[in-house]
């Protein structure tokens, strides 16, 4: 991950974006992860009253 030059006169649109982007993937990352982890152990505990 690139760092943002301290001095505000370097601070590009695009550096800032890139930073923003990965932030919001990062957190649609762990939003999937959730969502993912409580479906599958729905999933589980289906499978398992089945049995």
């Amino acid at each position: 991950m690139r760092r943002l030059p301290a001095d505000p006169g370097d601070y590009s649109i695009e550096g800032i974006w890139e930073t923003v982007a990965q932030k919001i993937l990062q957190t649609m990352q762990q939003i999937l992860q959730k969502i993912w982890g409580q479906c599958s152990r729905r999933r589980d505990q289906r499978a398992a009253s089945t049995i």
